[in-house]
């Protein structure tokens, strides 16, 4: 039988069971490197099929290896972290996983070699950077995957990304009664964001940062002791995100001898761009025209990020994009499309296009002619 359509027979097959995975992992969402929950049940999965599974992958509780085949094989990513407790699956991680391996296992079902990476953390903690740092993709001859958004293609270079934290511990006092005996934290947290405002201007155009304030103080009637802003630096080199890293340092120690309060800078795991294989490209684009999907130009450039640029480091690597409803990502809107009837046609989609572009790679069949 072709293989083609031994895969999408097998994936027709199991619909429900797709669906089933993608609707628990959304409804039970997890934080970066909590999501014990997720990878059992698609460990589980995998394992009824009939693959290997290796646990703790990097020393990460939460990163694992399902591998159908010996030697070197291609890989999906599956990704199932939520975006935070308020947006819970705002991204669709619960779709990328249950895409991944659904397509491992129609493939594995047609006897090609193919293997599934679970990977933590994408939304900030970096499990793709940390797993990358380990040596993991090297195991692999490249990875694909595709992520559920507004427009359907395979993505382009993405921007660079960074977390960072600062915080300043100052001593807290009456607000009327003894206040000048207080460090105010909050006061010395403000210091930097406008100093470090004053001269972000000098960095490059493409570079971006975005900049909450989690903690403040507890009342108002107190001098704030503790207070904490989190921001994410973007730009299109890593080199111009540790320019503005560096100097945004250097502005908190100034700020330090200036208010008493002591202040520190951390740092998380930083997202190098995605770079996209070619080869992978195409097979991709080619599987969107065996499904009968109509895909958009890979655009050259992306405003998005993610970790899985580490992995392009390595090995090759394509991460496409299907359709499932006009909003953004990381928007209530775009969760709620997660559960959507339509929803569920689309992650079958998604794990034929898969597995259709492991299958456009294979090299062909032999012929019986001299």
């Amino acid at each position: 039988m072709d293989k083609f359509i031994q895969v999408a027979e097998y994936l027709d097959s199991i619909e429900p069971e797709i669906w089933e995975l993608s609707t628990k992992i959304f409804s039970h969402p997890e934080l970066g490197f909590q999501e014990y929950f997720a990878v059992e049940i698609l460990a589980h999965f995998l394992q009824e099929k009939g693959f290997e599974v290796e646990r703790e992958v990097a020393g990460l509780k939460t990163a694992f290896i399902a591998k159908h085949g010996s030697g070197k094989t291609l890989a999906f990513i599956a990704e199932y972290d939520a975006v935070s407790e308020a947006l819970g699956h705002a991204c669709g991680h619960n779709f990328i996983a249950a895409a991944s391996v659904a397509a491992a296992a129609a493939l594995k079902a047609a006897n090609v070699p193919i293997a599934v990476i679970g990977t933590p953390a994408e939304e900030s903690g970096g499990g793709k950077v940390i797993m990358a740092r380990a040596g993991i993709f090297r195991r692999f001859l490249g990875c694909m995957y595709l992520h559920p958004s507004n427009k359907t293609r395979v993505g382009g270079r993405t921007l660079a990304a960074q977390r960072l934290i600062l915080s300043f511990q100052g001593r807290e006092a009456h607000a009327t009664r003894d206040p000048r005996s207080g460090i105010d934290a909050l006061q010395s947290l403000l210091m930097v964001l406008w100093q470090y405002n004053a001269v972000r201007r000098t960095l490059p155009n493409t570079f971006l940062d975005n900049w909450i304030i989690t903690r403040g103080g507890e009342t108002t009637t107190v001098v704030p002791g503790y207070a904490v802003a989190e921001a994410h630096f973007f730009a299109e080199e890593p080199g111009d995100i540790e320019k503005a890293a560096t100097f945004l340092g250097r502005v908190a120690k100034a700020v330090e001898s200036v208010t008493g309060a002591t202040g520190q800078l951390e740092k998380a795991e930083m997202y190098p761009p995605r770079i996209t294989d070619p080869r992978l490209r195409e097979a991709m684009e080619k599987a969107f025209e065996r499904v009968g999907i109509e895909y958009a130009p890979m655009p050259e450039k992306e405003a998005g990020f993610t970790d899985v640029g580490a992995v392009s480091e390595q090995v090759p690597v394509a991460e496409g994009y299907i359709r499932v409803c006009d909003a953004s990502n990381h928007t209530q809107t775009f969760r709620e499309a997660m559960l959507a009837p339509a929803t569920r046609e689309k992650v079958l989609q998604a794990a034929k296009v898969l597995a259709f572009a492991v299958l456009e790679l294979l090299p062909p069949p032999c012929s019986n002619g001299a």
